[in-house]
């Protein structure tokens, strides 16, 4: 979600045996530890987050963990992600070191040429065009040819680096019927959030008052 609740992103989760099975070349767990709930004592016998990685450090967790046994899953939208300017920018460097790291350390095959567009879209998100490019063309030399057409797309579109960036994502039909299930307290929130906030002109700060 952006600054004002509106939907940016976002599907079904993978069922638990995919997510599983792709762990080994993505991390197919979305949204961090955010909407991740482990037992206590698994998460002991697996042992801490490793503080020595900034971009990979959940997905390192979700490997250890998936190795005790397979997880469950709720297919239902229940959490959202607020993303702007303040929790968005990032060096993406990591993106593409730190995979490496796992690979090494897990023996998976780790999918470079994913973490390339990773990188360029993090890229694309905060407008650094030249960077995004660089990038997709990067992931084109380890054989992914469409990325040719995102290096190109990176360089010209008027919605790179604004929230229309979004819009040059695909939304399969399972995509969009997520996003209106999420709607439902999504709509709610948002019109709380524009009556507290005082430069909307909202009231509702005032009523207990």
């Amino acid at each position: 979600m952006d600054r004002e609740l509106r939907l940016l992103g976002g599907g079904p989760p993978l069922a638990p045996a995919e997510a599983v099975r792709l762990l080994g070349s993505v991390n197919s767990i979305p949204a961090g530890g955010s909407t991740v709930l482990v037992r206590a004592d698994l998460l002991a016998a697996g042992g801490p987050f490793d503080t020595s990685l900034r971009r990979t450090e959940d997905w390192d967790m979700w490997i250890r963990l998936a190795r005790t046994g397979p997880p469950d899953y709720v297919p239902r939208p229940l959490a959202g992600y607020r993303h702007h300017s303040g929790n968005a920018r990032t060096d993406p460097a990591p993106m593409i070191t730190e995979p490496a790291v796992l690979a090494r350390r897990y023996g998976i095959p780790v999918d470079a040429r994913a973490m390339l567009r990773r990188a360029a879209w993090t890229c694309l998100q905060e407008g650094r065009r030249t960077a995004a490019a660089g990038y997709y063309v990067r992931a084109a030399a380890h054989g992914d040819l469409r990325s040719v057409a995102r290096a190109g797309v990176a360089l010209v579109h008027p919605a790179v680096g604004r929230r229309e960036a979004y819009r040059l994502l695909d939304w399969p039909v399972e995509a969009r019927r997520w996003a209106a299930a999420a709607e439902s307290w999504l709509a709610p929130l948002r019109t709380r959030q524009r009556l507290d906030d005082p430069a909307s002109g909202g009231q509702s700060a005032g009523r207990g008052r």
